[in-house]
């Protein structure tokens, strides 16, 4: 799990352990737009000797929200992370939104929990929605992370319509979509 240090550092340790774990390799996407490339989280040393302990980029306190996660490379695998930065967001909700990203950044599951659910339920209607490019960027990028980490995949795998929209338009493999049956719950043969 990622252990916070403070509000900038922190370390990967075991569950209820405060042990550090070493060999870790880290890195940062900006949620709402996985095309961009992720910021790699290097880990602080002393004296040329790894501490095992990470600190945030100061670009991830511009915008934001982050995730902090494993890479695919990592030997310690552990449940990413959201980071929000330490600014406040301006944008109201209140704006009419028509894109997976901007619902994507706008995402809370307390004040805000439909808001990409409004958005998959559109994107089964029109298979041109930038949802769709948003959705084959997690897969393309983000591919060795699970499923349910994205609200995205989670909401995909709710509706009917648009999951049935996401085999054609992404191209899903059988092995892409076993991953959605086994990791988001999804019994394919119910889909009518």
């Amino acid at each position: 799990q990622i252990h916070w240090e403070n509000i900038a550092q922190f370390a990967i340790t075991e569950i209820n352990s405060s042990a550090y774990l070493s060999d870790a390799k880290l890195a940062s996407m900006l949620i709402y737009d996985p095309s961009q490339k992720p910021i790699i989280i290097i880990e602080k040393t002393s004296e040329g000797v790894g501490t095992d302990c990470f600190e945030v980029s100061p670009a991830m306190n511009k915008t934001g929200p982050w995730l902090i996660y494993p890479t695919a490379e990592s030997g310690v695998l552990f449940r990413p992370e959201l980071y929000a930065y330490s600014k406040k967001d301006e944008v109201s909700v209140a704006k009419e939104i028509s894109s997976l990203h901007y619902a994507t950044k706008l995402y809370h599951p307390i004040s805000h929990p439909d808001i990409i659910d409004l958005q998959i339920v559109e994107m089964a209607k029109n298979i041109t929605h930038s949802g769709w490019q948003y959705l084959e960027d997690l897969k393309q990028n983000f591919g060795h992370l699970p499923l349910s980490v994205f609200e995205s995949w989670v909401s995909l795998a709710k509706n009917p319509e648009s999951l049935a929209v996401s085999v054609l338009r992404l191209e899903l493999d059988e092995e892409f979509c076993n991953r959605i049956q086994d990791e988001l719950a999804v019994i394919w043969e119910c889909i009518p």
